[in-house]
């Protein structure tokens, strides 16, 4: 009886042993945060030139609000000065605001949005809300809302002093049914790539 007794217990030790063992194995590792404060930097969104000459077409004119500038040439973009914020590659979230915006206007009708605190928002996966990059901005200072998503993004820091999120901006249904309203068109589209999105942050 004793010798029967032991070997159970042996083999429920042996058993839970395993257990562990899987569960080791399986159960991988959180991973560590290694959160930065933004201090400066900026985000560059390199226009598609096609789909801007669409909306110069129906005759949408964007300007920029200072300090946001836009640039042309060979690679026209939209540059937005980075304020105080927080990124982290290893969870790769970040929420960054910018400061300035776009005036976005279409005089024959008499429209015009001024979208300003544009915010790189990226949020952990595991996150059922907004999960992955997106740029917000307010509308006329009064709405929140979502200019474009950041689509296959890559999220980098380089361990000494700067982090890089880089991307497509592309309009999203919600967005483009707005715009597509206010602007009194059919131009926007879900889809519609605003251009590449290259946020560069020092901390």
């Amino acid at each position: 009886m004793d010798l029967a007794s032991g070997v159970r217990k042996f083999r429920v030790l042996g058993a839970l042993c395993i257990g562990l063992i899987a569960v080791a194995v399986i159960v991988p590792q959180q991973a560590q945060a290694d959160t930065r404060v933004v201090t400066g930097g900026e985000t560059r969104l390199e226009v598609n030139v096609a789909n801007f000459v669409k909306l110069l077409g129906d005759g949408i004119f964007i300007t920029p609000i200072a300090p946001a500038q836009l640039v042309f040439g060979s690679n026209p973009a939209a540059i937005f000065p980075a304020s105080t914020g927080v990124a982290d590659a290893v969870l790769q979230t970040a929420t960054v605001p910018h400061q300035g915006g776009l005036h976005i206007e279409k005089s024959s009708i008499g429209q015009a949005i001024d979208a300003t605190n544009v915010t790189l928002a990226c949020v952990n996966a595991g996150t059922i809300t907004l999960a992955g990059c997106h740029l917000l901005n307010t509308a006329n200072n009064l709405l929140p809302n979502e200019l474009a998503e950041v689509k296959d993004f890559t999220f980098t820091d380089n361990g000494t002093g700067t982090v890089t999120i880089q991307g497509r901006a592309v309009i999203t249904a919600v967005t483009a049914l707005v715009l597509n309203t206010l602007f009194q068109t059919q131009v926007f589209a879900e889809g519609m790539e605003l251009g590449v999105s290259t946020s560069t942050f020092r901390y």
